[in-house]
């Protein structure tokens, strides 16, 4: 942990040094700009004007020198300055570029992670397509933000302040005059930035929407086509680009309006100064050359007025990009971790196994089906069987086992001591899973099944390949075992991914192993063969197997029937047939074929 604070301390000192050397850089950037009008000022007045040259702007030995030395030296101090200014902000952007990149993705690395810890409770009621744009896309607010909105910001009124200072030295009537600009652009900034604001959230949430339907359609491209929807999902994916269009079009048309007035009033400024500054020209108040340097000032003074004005815009963009990004942030854990505790229980690296189900209950909405006061206790080593009805609560059962949930009433135990008082990485440490749909990544077959033990060697990963009747299919693909698998798992059955996922669970050799309908997707065969490397092993664990189909549970030391939250029935195979129940019911289903 602390080599990790040591490598966030450094990046901090690392983005402070970068955003310094960016600020240094504009703002030396901003000096050679306010220099780039003096050398015509000096050959204007001086060297086409028969003045001398103050003794400020040369050496001594320069100013006895004829006029062409002077206007050549003058000219190519203008091209020097031209180029220094174009070589500082080269250098400024390629520092801001970099450093503005890696703000983004340790924002977005931050927002993944989170998301990685929130609770299924919040994935569930939360689009995927919508939370990859905010990691994506929305990360982009802290880059936008310092290096786009306040460095620019601050470097453009350290060039109004600076400009503002030489102009009233030159000539206070139009230094007024040019102050008075910025009212109208500020009236302008406050009445049109939120509506700006409110418009670039509106869009960026339909862009959002587009995301995620894209997201789910291309996720489950079968079901589309099994029910002919192509069409219809490609109309609904035109609508909501056809909503995204009028709302950048309404967005752009404001930011076009602000910058046609922001402007205008520049150039409208910029007409009244030229007239007055001409008047005091003509009466000789005003010399040529700083007439012509005020008006280059003029000129310059539209970029940072234009970029304040932006970045007033820029500034909505990012706001409500850091607003979709933080509220990610803002979102807390439903299962807290006892390890953010000061205190907690001392717990074993392996747990025995032992679990108790102590009254629990559990609803996933107010007043909805779920668990209702299920007591149970489960026996290091011993393998229970978990079957019932769908909507029974069976695979509830192993989400709050698994502690994905905590129950609303109750508690449950691991080893005596509660799940709640259990780190939740130490916990999970405990568990082998296979789910009921298996899930595959996009890596290799032996990365898909090292997923829970990271470093396993070959020889182990083959081992659970084998107990799981996987080896023979992974052999036969072109890399074997080296072969990378395709997302979701598309280009295998749904047997085979079954037995990639049940070697994974095997792997993991954990203390306690959940598996969720692990032969769903076998023949009977293979189903048979799979329980017996099961059962071979089933003592160095607590095994928990839920199933529809009545044949995988046969074997386990016992049986308990759920049906609408509750247990109803336990014992071994023979026991509830014997008892013509629930499960002797189940059992007869099963035979023939309707359960």
């Amino acid at each position: 942990m602390s080599i990790r604070w040591a490598e966030i301390r450094q990046l901090r000192v690392l983005h402070c040094a970068s955003l310094f050397g960016v600020a240094a850089l504009s703002l030396l950037s901003v000096g050679f700009n306010l220099l780039l009008p003096w050398p015509i000022k000096l050959i204007v007045d001086s060297v086409l004007g028969g003045k001398l040259l103050p003794y400020y702007a040369f050496p001594a030995f320069l100013q006895t020198q004829d006029k062409f030395h002077q206007l050549v030296f003058l000219a190519c101090a203008s091209a020097g300055l031209v180029l220094s200014a174009r070589v500082t902000e080269m250098g400024r952007i390629y520092i801001a570029a970099k450093i503005g990149r890696q703000m983004q993705y340790e924002l977005g690395d931050t927002l993944f992670l989170h998301l990685q810890r929130l609770s299924p409770v919040f994935h569930a009621r939360s689009q995927t397509g919508d939370l990859v744009r905010r990691v994506v896309m929305d990360s982009k607010c802290a880059e936008e933000f310092f290096i786009g909105i306040i460095i620019p910001a601050a470097t453009s009124i350290l060039m109004l302040i600076a400009m503002f200072t030489i102009l009233v030295n030159m000539s206070l009537p139009i230094a007024l005059l040019a102050l008075l600009m910025a009212t109208p652009i500020a009236i302008l900034v406050h009445n049109l930035i939120p509506t700006i604001t409110e418009q670039s959230l509106a869009q960026q949430n339909i862009e959002a929407q587009i995301m995620a339907l894209a997201e789910t359609n291309l996720s489950a491209l079968p079901i589309v086509h099994a029910f002919d929807r192509t069409e219809l999902e490609g109309k609904r994916f035109r609508n909501l680009t056809g909503q995204s269009v009028e709302a950048l079009a309404r967005a752009t048309a404001s930011e076009q309006l602000f910058g046609v007035l922001a402007g205008g009033t520049i150039a409208l400024g910029t007409a009244i100064v030229l007239g007055v500054g001409g008047f005091e020209t003509l009466n000789g108040t005003l010399q040529v050359g700083s007439l012509l340097v005020i008006l280059t000032y003029l000129a310059l003074l539209y970029a940072p007025v234009d970029a304040l004005a932006r970045l007033s815009s820029a500034f909505a963009h990012s706001a409500a990009k850091s607003h979709r990004a933080l509220a990610i942030l803002r979102e807390r854990n439903f299962v807290a971790d006892a390890s953010q505790r000061i205190t907690f229980p001392s717990v074993p690296n392996r747990a025995a196994g032992s679990l108790h189900f102590e009254n629990v209950s559990f609803a996933y909405e107010a007043g909805g089906s779920g668990l209702h006061g299920v007591n149970m206790t489960i026996s290091p080593g011993e393998t229970i069987a978990i079957v019932g009805p769908t909507g029974a609560g069976k695979s509830t059962l192993a989400s709050l086992a698994l502690r994905l949930f905590d129950p609303d009433t109750g508690r449950i135990t691991l080893d005596g001591i509660d799940l709640r008082e259990w780190p939740l990485q130490a916990l999970r440490r405990q568990f082998g899973l296979v789910l009921q749909d298996p899930f595959i990544l996009s890596l290799s077959a032996a990365d898909n099944i090292a997923l829970g033990k990271p470093d396993a060697d070959l020889k182990q990963i083959v081992s659970a390949a084998e107990a799981a009747m996987a080896d023979g299919f992974i052999r036969r693909f072109p890399e074997g075992y080296a072969t990378r698998l395709a997302e979701g798992g598309i280009a295998l059955s749904g047997g085979e991914r079954q037995r990639i996922a049940n070697a994974r669970a095997l792997l993991r050799d954990a203390p306690v192993l959940i598996l969720d309908e692990p032969t769903a997707a076998l023949d009977i065969e293979t189903e048979r063969s799979l329980l017996a490397a099961l059962h071979c092993d089933a003592r160095n664990r607590t095994t928990i197997i839920i199933a529809h189909r009545l044949s995988t549970v046969r074997g386990a030391d016992r049986i308990l029937v759920l049906d609408r939250g509750q247990i109803v029935e336990s014992g071994t195979h023979t026991e509830l047939l014997a008892r013509r129940g629930r499960y002797s019911k189940l059992h007869l289903q099963s035979l023939s074929g309707e359960l």
